[in-house]
């Protein structure tokens, strides 16, 4: 029977739906089953009795069984129930075929409009007992309709029943519950007297669960508050006025002490709106802002230290510290950068925005390794690690959940990896020679040029910077500076950027189109320069060399050098050629 208690409903009859599901078959399957085992007319005799047993009485089914054959025919059972056709609810032919064609006896029983009751009584009389024939989900439908009609007046005699609490700051969880209409269900004692519940039974249910809630039952009265959905507007908008005048407040006075804004404000208007909700205050009546404030105070996380008001001289603010919406939002985007270019190194705050920060910091770093640190060996012990039991399978071991830490920017993770590669070359450089700088952070330290400003000695950079007018490229820096303009132009379609990062990608993309202009003018090996030959500034020269037109082996015939334009991003190859035979 366990595939029985597997089925998506109650089993109430052994139905061929029933069965079929249980037995994972067909229903025709199953009606042939059960002919081949019961015989043709099992189900259909057996409900006639239970039928007669209803308009009649159940010694009247022991008569009709004694006028009937062993083996029944149709036309046996209409012939046995003629006796008492004035009080079948239809005729005996009739009745014959409906209990032979109607699926189940819950469809039988619509069919023929039996009192459900009484029909009830007959299935838990008969031999043997049968289950009796339900229709929860009518009930269910009932109720819906019910509240469907009425719902507003019904949240109204709940509001006026928790008004005194409202008032009295009291707890609003029980309104809150009450108001989601928990707990009100059919009633259970309808299963077994009612298909579909009279309206005055279901009336009688939805009062009786208002008054155990305290509320008035009669649903016919006028409203004692105002119209719920007006109240909330009212409130939802006053709400909102005061949440922008809070933000205003709440970054101007954190701006003014360098403290910082509490996360609860990144959306306030967000969180504020699901602290009124979860209130219920707004139900009842028209909130104050000094309300309001507390509400958003305790929803939002209000700075510490800061009151609770929006008064500007007991915040000690004035009107000149407030600032828009959008002068906010550009605020906001300086903080965040500033967040992103500077990196705490040693206690100080250190920025690392461009090239000319990083040099600083290498120079800072340098200055800074002790003799301690160079003259480590390098060696560290190495200490055994003890691998710990697993824990049992299916247990729970505790323990504490961790937040993820916040990941640097990328200019701080460069600004981390020149730290220590500026402590790696100084250590390499004590313990050995012929020390060479080659990793992407060398060109950030020693440029990517030559400085070609005439008083050198007199810049305070004393470096090739990228972006200055007196920077003269190095041809060998032609691929990395494609590159870089490569992975800039990929940056601006692959990642979202803010308005100032898109700025600043662009400015770099300017910065490398001005270096690698400049590298036009440079001559080439043989002489001429890109601009001079007509190559553009984004292309890569290709120099053939030692192109034999003698023998291979031990002989140099002719060479000759030509200049060959590829696109950006191309390798450099030496192409070497030999007369055949």
């Amino acid at each position: 029977m366990r595939c029985l208690a597997s089925s998506p409903e109650p089993v109430t009859e052994l139905t061929n739906a029933t069965l079929a599901h249980a037995l994972q078959m067909s229903e025709a399957q199953v009606q042939e089953s059960r002919t081949g085992l019961r015989g043709a007319l099992f189900d259909v005799l057996d409900r006639v009795r239970l039928v007669l047993a209803y308009a009649a009485d159940p010694q009247s089914v022991a008569s009709f069984d004694a006028t009937l054959p062993d083996v029944p025919a149709e036309g046996d059972i209409t012939s046995a129930l003629t006796p008492w056709q004035d009080m079948l609810p239809v005729q005996p032919a009739d009745l014959v075929l409906r209990c032979k064609e109607l699926p189940s006896l819950a469809d039988l029983r619509d069919d023929l409009a039996l009192d459900l009751a009484s029909f009830n009584a007959v299935l838990r009389e008969a031999a043997p007992p049968r289950p009796p024939v339900r229709y929860p989900d009518r009930h269910e439908r009932a109720i819906e309709q019910y509240i469907d009609s009425h719902q507003s007046v019904i949240t109204d005699r709940l509001r006026e029943a928790f008004l005194p609490v409202a008032r009295a700051g009291g707890a609003l969880a029980p309104y809150a519950s009450a108001r989601s209409l928990d707990g009100l269900t059919p009633d259970p004692a309808w299963l077994d007297e009612y298909a579909d519940p009279p309206q005055e039974a279901v009336a009688a249910r939805v009062s009786q669960w208002l008054a155990d809630r305290g509320a008035r039952t009669d649903l016919s009265v006028p409203a004692m508050l105002p119209e719920l959905s007006e109240l909330r507007s009212r409130n939802a908008s006053a709400l909102d006025r005061v949440v922008q005048a809070a933000d205003t407040r709440v970054r101007a006075w954190t701006r003014a002490r360098g403290a910082a804004v509490p996360e609860g404000w990144n959306a306030p208007v967000v969180a504020a709106r699901a602290a009124l909700e979860q209130s219920c205050l707004a139900d009842f009546f028209e909130l104050a802002d000094d309300e309001l404030l507390d509400l958003i105070a305790d929803a939002l996380s209000w700075p510490g230290g800061m009151p609770v008001t929006l008064d500007l001289p007991l915040l000690g603010l004035e009107q000149a510290d407030l600032l828009s919406p959008a002068e906010v939002a550009s605020a906001e985007r300086i903080r965040r950068r500033h967040e992103r270019t500077h990196l705490d190194v040693d206690g100080h705050e250190v920025p690392v925005a461009d090239e000319h920060d990083l040099r600083k910091l290498a120079d800072a770093i340098a200055a800074g390794l002790t003799d301690n640190f160079l003259g480590q060996t390098g060696k560290s012990p190495l200490a055994e690690v003890t691998t710990p039991n697993p824990a049992p399978s299916g247990s729970y071991s505790g323990g504490v959940t961790v937040a993820r830490a916040p990941q640097p920017s990328s200019e701080q993770r460069t600004a981390i990896g020149l730290i220590g590669e500026v402590a790696a070359k100084a250590w390499l450089e004590r313990h050995y020679e012929n020390v060479e700088w080659v990793s992407g952070y060398r060109n950030i330290v020693l440029g990517h040029g030559f400085c070609s400003y005439t008083f050198f000695e007199q810049c305070p950079h004393r470096m090739a910077c990228a972006k200055c007018d007196f920077c003269t490229p190095k041809d060998s820096s032609k691929a990395l500076l494609l590159e870089a303009k490569d992975n800039l132009q990929k940056m601006l379609v692959a990642v979202p950027l803010t308005d100032d990062e898109r700025a600043d990608v662009d400015d770099g993309r300017a910065a490398l189109d001005q270096l690698l202009e400049r590298l036009a003018d440079v001559p080439t090996p043989a002489g001429s320069t890109p601009r001079q030959i007509g190559v553009p500034a984004a292309a890569t020269l290709l120099p053939i060399v030692d192109v034999q037109q003698g023998p291979p082996a031990g002989q140099r015939g002719p060479s000759c050098q030509m200049p060959m334009t590829l696109p950006a991003g191309s390798r450099m190859v030496a192409i070497q050629r030999f007369p055949s035979g």
